[in-house]
């Protein structure tokens, strides 16, 4: 990819990223990596089959254990080693990347970070709300 791709700061419509995960080392199973970004969506699932193609060089026994295309067209490729290992890349919008990029596998929000109460739960729990069981 040329530099406007590999640029971190002013990503393109969509995000190549990779991750590899290691039971021996907690921090690396916390890591999305960014690879680069790109305008159309052909160009991005590209990327995502050559950064695989190009850890399969490095890693002969490596082999594609789950391989998806998501709905909006979005590749996704995992590669599970002996010893409980992983490698993952895949395509997102880079939108999407930005509010996942921090974030652990498998979760959907960070702990720490406060959420707002949405205006549904605020209803729920007001006072002045009617109560839906009068008939």
């Amino acid at each position: 990819p040329t530099s406007m791709h590999k640029n971190k700061k002013v990503r393109l419509k969509y995000t190549v990223w990779t991750q590899e995960k290691s039971p021996k080392c907690y921090e690396l199973a916390e890591k999305r990596e960014f690879d680069s970004s790109f305008e159309t969506l052909e160009e991005a699932n590209l990327r995502v089959d050559y950064v695989f193609y190009i850890w399969n060089c490095d890693f002969p026994d490596m082999h594609v254990d789950e391989e998806k295309t998501t709905k909006g067209g979005l590749h996704f490729i995992r590669c599970k080693h002996d010893g409980g290992s992983e490698q993952v890349v895949s395509a997102c919008l880079s939108d999407v990347y930005e509010w996942m990029h921090d974030r652990p596998s498998g979760s959907s929000f960070n702990d720490d970070e406060p959420r707002e109460e949405s205006s549904f739960a605020k209803a729920i729990r007001s006072p002045g709300i009617a109560n839906l069981n009068e008939k």
